[in-house]
């Protein structure tokens, strides 16, 4: 196995195994119980195995391989950050990176990769988000012998050289759970009326943890989340889906004035806060989110401390390429080393607000 240098050092991810999901879209708005969302999430944990760290192995140079990179929206805030991480590492390894679009439509994505085959490419990084769709491409990548790594979603297909990246959803709900539980007790005197939960419920068992988590650690720390005080819904993969909730929420609820929004995504960021803003609701509501991408680090940046958008949780999006490229480029450097690589890989988990956003805009 050749070995990796990169700034003259080898450099050793710390990692957690993955899986994170924007789901495809369904027709009508739909709630599920808190208690329910639980005991999914019990099922999934089984099925999960950590994975504490791995080391790649490649020598620093121009390999000269083409690299297809599957986004799910050019425009989409997520996809950017991605986007320009997979620009700045395929350069430091000599690779050509090839991009499609799917334009927020995973009916899409069987065109999009035929495309990308079509360019010859050497391995796919697909960060498109579809995880039904994504099972037919992981077929088209083994039989065309080549290596396809997914973000945030695993491609249920059996092939050796299916990997993924992205964060381990109930550790990210953990890490929101505390930010939580911190400024219920500071701002909100220890007490809250009512949360509304949202994520897309065809994303898959696993991305569920973003809220169990966040509802574990509350109840870790010794605060109360029963289930009459907890709404959770389906978002669809669609703006007006998130917009439609918050506002049916807050009408639903309108003497509370202390209200949480959990969204699984900061993509749907400005649906929701423009309908936290057309209800007037500012003052009565906590919003928290999970990604780190750069509007939501905006957000942070140029809004007051008082403003309702308290926190988002860092995946880190622009360090999945750091990930990602090298695995492909191991299954194709080194096919026998490229068996000890696990199967999904993480950058580290923190939670961002307006005191330490600096530290992460670039």
């Amino acid at each position: 196995m050749k070995r990796l240098l990169i700034w003259s050092l080898a450099i050793v991810f710390v990692l957690t195994m993955a899986t994170i999901g924007i789901g495809c879209k369904q027709t009508e708005v739909t709630e599920e119980t808190a208690e329910e969302v639980e005991e999914a999430e019990e099922v999934s944990e089984e099925e999960v195995v950590q994975e504490e760290s791995f080391s790649f192995n490649l020598e620093k140079k121009d390999y000269g391989y083409k690299i297809g990179h599957l986004m799910y929206a050019e425009n989409f805030p997520a996809s950017q950050s991605q986007l320009s991480g997979f620009k700045r590492v395929s350069e430091e390894y000599g690779c050509e990176l090839v991009t499609a679009d799917i334009n927020a439509d995973w009916a899409k994505v069987p065109e999009q990769v035929d495309y990308l085959l079509t360019q010859e490419i050497d391995g796919l990084c697909d960060a498109s988000w579809g995880a039904d769709a994504g099972v037919i491409t992981a077929q088209k990548c083994e039989e065309q012998g080549i290596p396809i790594v997914t973000s945030d979603v695993v491609f249920d297909y059996d092939y050796d050289w299916n990997f993924a990246v992205g964060a381990d959803n109930y550790e990210a709900g953990q890490v929101n759970g505390v930010a939580i539980y911190d400024f219920i007790n500071e701002e909100w005197g220890g007490e809250y009326d009512y949360i509304c939960g949202i994520y897309p419920f065809t994303a898959g068992e696993v991305v569920k943890g973003r809220l169990t988590g966040a509802f574990d650690k509350m109840k870790e720390l010794g605060m109360e989340v029963p289930d009459e005080k907890v709404g959770i819904f389906d978002q669809e993969g669609k703006e007006d889906t998130v917009r439609r909730i918050i506002m049916d929420s807050l009408t639903a609820h309108p003497d509370s004035d202390k209200i949480l929004i959990i969204v699984n995504t900061d993509g749907f960021l400005p649906a929701g806060m423009s309908a936290v803003e057309t209800m007037g609701r500012e003052d009565d509501v906590a919003y928290f989110s999970y990604d780190g991408d750069a509007n939501a680090l905006e957000v942070l940046n140029t809004t007051p401390e008082g403003h309702f958008f308290k926190g988002t949780v860092s995946f880190q999006l622009d360090r999945y390429a750091d990930l990602a490229i090298p695995m492909v480029l191991t299954c194709l450097e080194d096919p026998e080393a490229a068996k000890d690589i696990p199967k999904w890989l993480s950058p580290e988990l923190v939670h961002v607000n307006r005191e330490n956003v600096q530290e992460f805009i670039k």
